[in-house]
């Protein structure tokens, strides 16, 4: 993680504070402005606490950050510590709690724990920015705590060890504030090689970078440019991959003559080459792999204490340098670099349990993409009786009584409903008197032998005649009767007694009770699929529990907009009858369109749309 600069505790306050902390002679002081020092190093460094020794075998606290804060909410991790003689990393979510003890003479004198915001657990797999900087939080600790105890000594006897590593210590911490304060990979590089080869009394230092082909020279101390196809160049290369292929520190001379078989070959070469007294090839890691190698010599042999220095320096710098590098990458590279850490993760041992998760959904979206099933095209359905028909009113007239209402059941010749009849019986004794008069003038003419007035009183009676039948007939049609047993789909005439009705005016619609169909409104996306002929399955809403077999009879090419979406009306015929049926049953049916996979089904609607959506934008 890439520390905000603001942050950071600049160099000059840092000399004031080491002053201090060297010219001070209480200890509390010299704990809190240790503190101060080490929180400046760590900008996701909340609190921290330091406990010593209160001479009873009792540790107490003796200096806290921020200041006056309680130092108890760290305790679980500083018992931790003291009772294993070792670093204990407690994660708090989000948050780490770093303790380490303080040991003088093999024995837990003190502890210092710290809360970190953010990060992974330090080994697993996650944001290598977050894990980088709990990494590099453990190594600054570490190098703090040596000149911590140095400066705790009882007495102020500090052996000559004891300076070295407050000297190392103090290398660690300035390598660590110029890597974070440079911008980029290049120039931290240069500035790490330059300060190590003023420590080590060094003619030169290089630091190469592992790549795909191999090691590559990246800085060189005190100089800003080098020729890559020199051959000081590639002999150096080839003596920091020697020792990356070891995994181990390669000197020449070498300090310990009774050390393990280690190669050294290339060592030798670039030491004939360069004209050079001893080299010191020293590999870098982050969180494992290998990252690169810096490559001392000088004019006098590494000794042991040298060799060791130079490594614990390298693991302070590899997670350093690599969060460097890795915020220069391109974004190809970024890829290819996760590309390559999913595929170690995903080959590697650990995390059994997911990766058998993973490989069982993978072997069941394979089997899903293989595996036939019958493609059925879900569709929402509406029944209809098969035939309907209509109660219409035979003349015009007035309502008079209704005996039935839509949802009734019916049986053949039942009477719906009455029409008045008071102006027809008018109309009957008006035509009666006509026809009594016509036939009476047409007996007086018949026997006073008029020809013409006969058959005017002829034609006369004849019309009054054809009138009172067509009144007669009314009559017998006031009554409105159900043509077959079936139910009433559509009328209710009881809140209209006594309003005027006219001449083929519909009244009642009535559908049979045992002739149905199925009206199925499939979507136009899925209407090209359906043929007549095809089977399926029918559920309605009021009968949860019963399933009904259809059979696609038409497929009507007009489509209707409905919520929004066009619709085809299918028809279709039920395989079976049901007496609990009823016109306006509202259901989901199912028709059987083929065969397909079982991920095809799933997803053929989206791969529709993109292909769609691509044909769209397409020029």
């Amino acid at each position: 993680m890439n520390a905000p600069e603001q942050r950071l505790l600049p160099l000059a306050n840092a000399d004031a504070l080491w002053a201090e902390m060297q010219a001070t002679e209480s200890q509390d002081r010299l704990c809190g402005l240790w503190l101060r020092w080490l929180a400046g190093l760590l900008p996701a460094c909340t609190s921290a606490v330091v406990l010593l020794d209160d001479g009873s075998g009792k540790l107490s606290t003796v200096a806290t950050l921020p200041e006056g804060s309680d130092g108890q909410l760290l305790q679980k991790s500083a018992v931790q510590a003291v009772e294993l003689r070792a670093l204990a990393i407690l994660p708090q979510g989000r948050a780490h709690e770093l303790a380490l003890p303080l040991l003088l003479e093999g024995q837990p004198r003190g502890v210092v724990a710290l809360l970190l915001q953010g990060g992974d657990r330090p080994g697993e797999s996650g944001h290598a920015g977050d894990a980088g900087a709990v990494w590099q939080a453990v190594a600054t600790l570490r190098w703090g705590m040596g000149w911590l105890r140095a400066a705790l000594l009882q007495g102020g006897q500090r052996d000559a060890a004891a300076a070295a590593q407050l000297a190392r210590a103090r290398l660690a911490l300035d390598l660590v504030l110029a890597v974070l304060n440079e911008p980029a990979f290049k120039p931290a590089a240069m500035v790490v090689s330059s300060q190590l080869a003023r420590a080590f009394d060094c003619s030169m230092v290089q630091l190469g970078w592992s790549e795909a082909p191999g090691t590559r020279l990246v800085a060189r101390s005190d100089s800003a440019w080098h020729e890559r196809r020199a051959d000081p160049v590639r002999l150096a290369e080839q003596a920091m991959d020697e020792a990356l292929d070891q995994a181990l520190s390669v000197a020449l001379p070498a300090p310990n003559q009774g050390e393990g078989i280690v190669a050294r070959s290339a060592a030798a070469h670039y030491l004939q080459v360069a004209k050079v007294a001893a080299v010191l090839t020293v590999p870098l890691a982050a969180h494992g792999p290998q990252v690169g190698a810096l490559l001392f010599e000088r004019a006098e042999p590494f000794s042991a204490e040298d060799v060791d220095a130079a490594e614990t320096l390298a693991q302070v710098l590899g997670p350093l340098l690599l969060l460097r590098h890795q915020g220069d990458e391109s974004v190809w590279a970024h890829l290819r670099r996760k590309w390559h850490g999913w595929l170690a993760w995903t080959l590697g041992q650990r995390h059994a349990g997911w990766k058998l998760l993973g490989g069982s959904l993978a072997l069941l979206l394979a089997l899903t993409a293989v595996w036939p099933v019958t493609h059925r095209i879900s569709a929402p359905a509406l029944i209809e009786g098969q035939t309907q028909r209509a109660a219409v009113v035979p003349f015009g007239g007035f309502i008079l009584s209704a005996q039935a209402r839509a949802g009734d059941t019916v049986k053949t010749g039942q009477v719906l409903a009455t029409l008045d009849d008071r102006d027809l019986r008018l109309q009957r004794q008006r035509w009666e008197a006509d026809f009594e008069v016509a036939t009476r003038r047409e007996r007086e003419a018949l026997a006073s032998a008029d020809r013409v007035a006969m058959r005017q009183a002829s034609a006369q009676a004849e019309s009054a005649q054809a009138q009172l039948a067509l009144v007669l007939e009314q009559l017998q049609r006031l009554e409105i009767r159900a043509p077959f047993d079936g139910v009433v789909v559509k009328g209710d005439l009881s809140q209209r007694l006594g309003s005027p009705v006219e001449v083929g005016e519909v009244l009642f619609e009535l559908a049979p009770l045992e002739a149905w169909r199925v009206i199925v409104k499939v979507d136009e996306r899925d209407i090209g699929r359906v043929q007549p002929g095809q089977r399926g399955e029918l559920v309605l809403a009021g009968l949860p529990g019963q399933y009904f077999g259809l059979q696609a009879q038409r497929v009507l090419s007009v489509a209707e907009a409905e919520e929004g979406r066009n619709q085809f009306r299918v028809e279709a015929g039920l395989d079976s009858q049901a007496t609990r049926l009823r016109p306006g049953m509202e259901g989901v049916a199912k028709i059987e369109v083929g065969e397909a996979s079982l991920l095809w089904v799933w997803t053929h609607r989206l791969t529709d749309w993109l292909q769609r959506t691509l044909w769209e934008w397409s020029p």
